[in-house]
């Protein structure tokens, strides 16, 4: 008997079409949960999933249960919560979203309701009433932890294996398929340099995102990962009959692979009165603490910006890098490797927020030498994708290479640069002897808690239009609460360089979906160097009154600077390691520094 599915749902538009339509009818289909695991038949290839499929029609959902078997590296696309028609992803529930604070080292266990069949109805994974499966007795694994505050969590392994491994969908692929020592192999180069007591250093292979850096060093160094890693091939590897002609599924466990505290963002459904929470889809996490992790990549094809194919042959071959984002789409199968020599479409995923609460990552380019230079020839354009293991030349099955696009945790602009800038600070010892902030009455500080130069209201009798008036003020209705600004210093080099941020509004944003979030005024920054230091507080002082007839238009005030300045945008680089930091080094270049 079909039940009340009451969320709301986002919509989405996919650049994924996966070419075995889920089922052949204009019905929508919703994925209700992971059903366990079969090791492939095919050589090299990578593991299948069953994903369990429920008919939903408004906010009816079926009691029965369609089940469709999938590569392992399409969970990360086909999300519990998310509906799909054709092959094509419609659009996604929108559950519940709460953030736990856990910690990894001991705390956590796996169960199931099958193992706990006949016991008490608090030893459950959760409550069924709140989201039903097919099977009371479902023997798909669940990871289980409790909150620093208390309340129970639990996560399907295979969400949190597909969310939590790395970034890259290659590099849940990798773990699955191969043993540990082709796993080291697949995922690093021989490291040609000194090895650092203090310092991670690995050689990834191009094939994985700077995204994947921090997962990457762990597996490499940390002995923790290494075990988490290995268990879930040995457990696909152990429950394979090879001789069965249906193989039963395999329910794996899966833990998680660092250690200590960390923040979790999760979307699902609260149960027993709040203390308890089934987390559905994983939206973020922090950073585990720890050494400066040092990624080394090699450069192999001089100043051609198109991706290799990074396999057995060595990468050899010309590619065609396709960058897929809505309403491009890539054809995704199943049946068929990709070609040594294919194009490769570029996918993102769901967005992943991952908070770096103090982890130095830097990944740093080396060039190869002129006899290492590999061979390039044409171009072949790719009418499918596929995301298994490249076999054969000539075909024209491109290679998918999908991952979670990844994004920090903001904390507001001015936050967010300072943050950014004592990153850099840490990434560059030797290049960047202080950040510190200024105040024209306390001067110059590092203390942890910034402090901001108030810019000064117009007096009742200055003559200005009511909307410069306004400006002034973070509440422009009340015309209360006046703005900010933030200065920081930067010495690079012995070289000081300013940077300034005007305090932002908040303004309520309605999305395409009709969902609404909070976001910050879109402002510039300013930055500038002095012919004579003795200015700055002077300088300062006439910035501040300024700004306030340019309404925040650093542009309009640059000319000013009794030095050399500019303004900078602030935008998103890939993979950035904390927020604003690609801000803060195209701020740095316009000044002609670049670290």
């Amino acid at each position: 008997m079909p039940f009340d599915f009451n969320y709301e749902f986002d919509r989405i538009q996919s650049s994924v079409v996966l070419k075995k339509s889920l089922f052949g009818n204009d019905r929508d289909w919703i994925v209700w949960w992971y059903s366990g695991i079969n090791k492939s038949s095919r050589a090299k290839s990578q593991p299948y999933v069953w994903v369990a499929f429920k008919e939903i029609v408004g906010n009816q959902v079926s009691e029965g249960v369609l089940y469709r078997r999938v590569l392992l590296t399409s969970l990360g696309s086909l999300r519990l919560g998310s509906v799909w028609r054709h092959g094509r992803c419609r659009k996604i529930a929108r559950f519940e979203e709460r953030t736990f604070e856990v910690n990894f080292t001991n705390n956590f266990w796996h169960t199931s309701f099958d193992m706990v069949d006949g016991l008490d109805y608090w030893y459950r994974p959760f409550d069924q009433g709140k989201y039903p499966l097919h099977f009371e007795g479902d023997k798909n694994i669940n990871l289980q932890f409790k909150a620093i505050t208390g309340e129970l969590i639990s996560i399907p392994s295979l969400e949190f294996f597909s969310r939590m491994y790395g970034a890259s969908e290659e590099v849940k692929r990798v773990i699955a398929t191969y043993g540990r020592e082709e796993c080291k192999r697949r995922f690093f180069r021989d490291l040609k340099q000194p090895t650092d007591e203090n310092v991670w250093k690995i050689a990834r292979r191009k094939k994985f995102r700077k995204s994947d850096n921090a997962f990457l060093a762990h597996l490499f160094y940390d002995q923790r990962t290494k075990s988490a890693s290995k268990k879930i091939y040995s457990q696909i590897e152990s429950g394979y009959d090879k001789d069965a002609k249906k193989p039963e599924p395999i329910f794996i466990e899966v833990d998680p692979w660092f250690v200590g505290k960390t923040k979790l963002i999760l979307r699902g459904i609260s149960c027993d009165n709040g203390n308890a929470f089934l987390g559905l889809q994983i939206m973020g996490y922090d950073l585990p603490l720890g050494k400066p992790i040092v990624s080394l990549l090699m450069n192999k094809y001089g100043e051609l910006q198109q991706e290799p194919v990074d396999d057995d042959t060595g990468g050899k071959g010309r590619v065609k890098l396709e960058i897929m984002t809505p309403p491009d789409e890539a054809h995704i199968t199943d049946d068929s490797e990709p070609n040594q020599g294919g194009s490769i479409a570029e996918i993102q995923n769901h967005e992943m927020k991952i908070g770096n609460p103090g982890r130095v990552i830097i990944e740093e380019v080396e060039e190869a030498k002129e006899s290492d230079v590999q061979d390039w020839y044409d171009d072949i354009t790719s009418t499918e994708f596929s995301t298994d293991e490249p076999q054969g030349t000539g075909g024209d099955i491109g290679f998918a290479s999908i991952h979670n696009p990844t994004t920090m945790e903001s904390k507001g602009k001015l936050r967010d640069v300072w943050d950014a800038l004592l990153y850099l600070k840490e990434c560059y010892p030797d290049k960047v002897s202080s950040v510190q902030w200024f105040t024209i009455e306390d001067g110059f500080s590092s203390d942890e808690d910034i402090a901001l130069i108030a810019i000064k209201p117009f007096r009742d009798d200055d003559e200005v239009e009511a909307a410069v008036r306004s400006w002034v003020f973070l509440d422009a209705k009340k015309k209360t609460c006046p703005r900010g600004l933030l200065v920081v210093r930067i010495v690079v080099q012995n070289v000081p360089i300013y940077i300034v941020e005007i305090q932002r509004r908040h303004a309520v944003v309605m999305g395409n979906a009709g969902e609404s979030t909070i976001e910050e005024e879109s402002l510039t920054g300013l930055v500038f160097t002095l012919y004579d230091q003795n200015n700055l507080e002077s300088w300062l002082r006439q910035l501040r009154d300024e700004i306030r007839y340019a309404k925040g238009v650093f542009k309009k005030v640059k000319d000013l600077c009794p030095g050399e300045s500019d303004f900078f945008n602030h935008s998103k680089a890939k993979d950035q390691s904390t927020p604003e930091e690609a801000s803060v080094r195209n701020a740095l270049r316009k000044v002609g520094v670049t670290l």
